[in-house]
C-alpha cells in the first residue's frame, strides 16, 4: 500500500467466549489494540480505523443475549524520519452485553507504541506499547431475579438484595512486538502482551476481594505472498488468564484478482481457524475480501 492510504476494517466476528476471561474474539487479528497495544500505528499506512460486532447464543425470540460492538482507531506519526522509527497513537472502545442487557461493560481505552527501526529504513521495527483506561459495569436489577423473589410459583416476591448496581475502575496494560518486511508482498509480526497490570478491585458490595487477574496474550502471524498472485495468511494466538487458557491458530488462503501480475487489485480470502480452550474445541471459518485500503471479513 501506499502511503497515506486508510485502511477501514468493518468485521462481523461471531466468537464463544471463555468463562471468568477478558472480553476478546474469535478472528483476534481484526483486533489489533486488543491484542497488543504494541501494534498500535503498526501499519502500511497512516491511519487505520476497525468496527467490530459480536453476537452470540442469540435465538428468535431474544437475537441479543450477549453483543459486543466495537470500534477502534489508531495513527502513526513522524513516518519518514531519518531512521524509519515512529509513534503510534489509539484508541479503542468496546460495549459488551449479557443477559439482554441485565450485565453492561464499557470499555474506553487509550494506546501510545513507539517503533524503533532496526534497520534504518523501516523494514524491521521493535515495538514497545502501553494501553490504559476507564471501564465501567452495570447491571439493571429490573432485569435480574434473586431467590428470595420465590414465593412458590413464580418471583414477584420483593428482594431483600441491596447490592450497588455500578462499579468503575482503571486498566493498564502493556506489550512489545516485532515487525518485519521481508518483500514486497511478504511480513511477519509476533509479539507478547500483558494486561490488567494493576489487578483492578471489581465489586458491586462491600467486599473487596474480587480482584480482575491479569491475562496474558503471546501472538503470531504474517503474509505470505506468493507470484503476486496467491496469499497466506498463517496466525497463532495463545492466552492464559487464571487456570483458563486458549490456543487458536489456522491460516487464511488469499486470491488476487487483479489482471496484471504486478499489481494488487481485489484479494479474495478464506481461511479455517482451530481453537482449544480446556474442554472446549472449536472450528472457526472466516471469509472477507481486501480491495486498497478497505477490507471486511
Amino acid at each position: 500500500m501506499k502511503n497515506f492510504t486508510k485502511l477501514f476494517a468493518l468485521l462481523l466476528l461471531v466468537s464463544g467466549s471463555a468463562f471468568a476471561q477478558d472480553i476478546h474474539f474469535s478472528q483476534y487479528y481484526y483486533s489489533p489494540l486488543t491484542m497488543n497495544p504494541a501494534l498500535t500505528g503498526s501499519m502500511d499506512g497512516t491511519y487505520r480505523v476497525g468496527a467490530l460486532y459480536r453476537n452470540q447464543w442469540s435465538s428468535i425470540t431474544n437475537p441479543y443475549v450477549y453483543q459486543t460492538p466495537a470500534v477502534y482507531g489508531d495513527v502513526a506519526l513522524f513516518q519518514g524520519s531519518r531512521d524509519g522509527s515512529n509513534l503510534g497513537l489509539g484508541a479503542v472502545v468496546i460495549n459488551d452485553q449479557q443477559g439482554s442487557g441485565a450485565l453492561t461493560t464499557t470499555e474506553a481505552l487509550g494506546s501510545l507504541a513507539w517503533h524503533q527501526s532496526l534497520d534504518g529504513v523501516g523494514n524491521y521495527f521493535l515495538s514497545v506499547g502501553v494501553s490504559g483506561g476507564l471501564v465501567q459495569q452495570q447491571f439493571d436489577m429490573q432485569k435480574l431475579t434473586f431467590f428470595d423473589q420465590f414465593n412458590g410459583y413464580d418471583f414477584l416476591l420483593p428482594t431483600g438484595e441491596t447490592l450497588g448496581q455500578q462499579a468503575s475502575y482503571m486498566l493498564m496494560n502493556a506489550g512489545m512486538a516485532f515487525n518485519g518486511v521481508i518483500s514486497d508482498h511478504s511480513r511477519i509480526s509476533m509479539g507478547f502482551s500483558a494486561f490488567n497490570l494493576n489487578e483492578p478491585k471489581v465489586t458491586y458490595s462491600n467486599d473487596n476481594s474480587n480482584v480482575l487477574n491479569r491475562h496474558y496474550v503471546a501472538h503470531a502471524g504474517g503474509t505470505i505472498g506468493i507470484q503476486n498472485k496467491y496469499f497466506l495468511f498463517p496466525n497463532i494466538e495463545y492466552m492464559i488468564q487464571n487456570a483458563d487458557d486458549e490456543l487458536v491458530l489456522g491460516s487464511g488462503v488469499g486470491y488476487n484478482f487483479s489482471p496484471s501480475p504486478r499489481r494488487i487489485g481485489t484479494v479474495w480470502y478464506g481461511g479455517l481457524f482451530a481453537r482449544q480452550g480446556g474442554e472446549t474445541r472449536d472450528m472457526i471459518f472466516t471469509t472477507g475480501i481486501i480491495n486498497k485500503g478497505l477490507q471486511a471479513g
